[in-house]
């Protein structure tokens, strides 16, 4: 006997109040953290638009360096190829998808190369 299992209709988000910013920085400050429900329709919609843009960011960075790669007359292929692409996101209350910075405001992205096989 199968069960049917429905998509919920809300995701619940785990959020942390913002140290207020016009308190000095060495003023100790206390967080809260509040679960909020984001429509999963919105959640959903959220991630494909900067999954999509990500692609299209890596597609676009291979054709051009293809295009350099035949503008230097270098007919052969890089010996590396990309192999992993790790990405770190956060998701706010209102379901918004931001690549996570580091403590210098950078995103971070992780890239994975290997050798092409030969």
């Amino acid at each position: 006997m199968s069960e049917i299992i429905q998509i919920p209709k809300s995701i619940w988000i785990i959020t942390q109040d913002s140290p207020n910013p016009s308190t000095s920085p060495d003023t100790p400050t206390e967080s809260q953290t509040h679960r909020v429900a984001v429509p999963a329709h919105k959640m959903q919609q959220n991630m494909s638009q900067f999954l999509l843009v990500i692609g299209d960011v890596f597609l676009q960075a291979e054709q051009q360096a293809f295009q350099m790669q035949q503008a230097s007359g270098n007919s052969q292929k890089s010996p590396m190829q990309l192999d992993q692409v790790e990405l770190s996101v956060r998701i706010n209350g209102n379901g918004e998808v931001s690549l996570c910075s580091d403590n210098f405001d950078h995103g971070t992205i992780k890239l994975t190369f290997k050798r092409r096989k030969t």
